[in-house]
């Protein structure tokens, strides 16, 4: 059997993070002059280049410590797997970063926050809340049982070529001429479709939300090139 590159692995395990949607961060707890680690549950997206991006209060008790201590780990498993041991999960050790609205990334960081979570525009009303980015040091993943993985974050964090106004195009044509289309995504991976619309789409697949439901798809290789969207959505689409 052949053994994955850890390129190979980062995309697989990017597709595994676009599936899921709460991890448990854990942070360096300060109690009473030891370090301790704390764990909470913390939702979460991913973005198009495949890092990790948070949205905290500034009062809780997780972003208290990583102003402190940068150094965080963010697990993510199948929580919907009868068998929770044997099922897959990766553990990112990384550093933070917090991104003010000043940043030029934090429009795309925000956009695509809101896309997944709106309700978290009122957020702000209540608390001061801030957006963190997980900048990967270290992977650990386990696919499966006895399948084990472990590798520098090095490539994990690839440069996507494809500019987010071709993804943005993609999208909006999607929904605007070809809900037939997205129903039969929803329909192959044996779900009832009623609404849906494409939300968030990056090289490696996209996203669909259909009532309170979002749904992954994967696509069948990473995408290149602005014309491999719409080459794979048509392939999708007629398979």
């Amino acid at each position: 059997m052949t053994e994955l590159t850890n390129q190979e692995l980062s995309i697989e395990i990017k597709n595994f993070l676009h599936s899921k949607d709460v991890g448990i961060l854990s942070t360096i707890k300060d109690q009473e002059g030891e370090a301790f680690p704390y764990g909470s549950v913390c939702p979460f997206v991913i973005l198009r280049n495949g890092q990790v991006a948070i949205l905290v209060s500034d009062i809780a008790l997780h972003t208290k410590n990583m102003n402190a201590n940068e150094r965080v780990s963010f697990t993510v498993f199948d929580m919907d797997s009868q068998k929770k041991q044997a099922a897959a999960r990766t553990s990112i050790l990384a550093t933070v970063e917090r991104i003010e609205k000043e940043d030029e990334r934090y429009k795309e960081i925000a956009n695509t926050y809101y896309a997944f979570k709106p309700e978290s525009r009122s957020f702000f009303e209540v608390h001061n809340f801030a957006f963190y980015i997980l900048k990967p040091v270290f992977i650990h993943y386990i696919k499966g049982f006895g399948k084990i993985y472990k590798f520098s974050a090095n490539n994990f964090i690839f440069t996507d070529n494809i500019e987010s106004s071709h993804y943005d195009f993609a999208i909006k044509h999607m929904n605007d001429d070809h809900k037939n289309a997205i129903c039969k995504y929803l329909v192959d991976k044996g779900l009832q479709a009623v609404d849906p619309s494409i939300i968030s789409m990056n090289q490696l697949g996209f996203h669909i939300k259909d009532e309170e439901r979002i749904t992954y798809i994967e696509f069948k290789s990473p995408a290149k090139e602005a014309g491999d969207l719409r080459k794979f959505l048509v392939e999708m689409a007629k398979a």
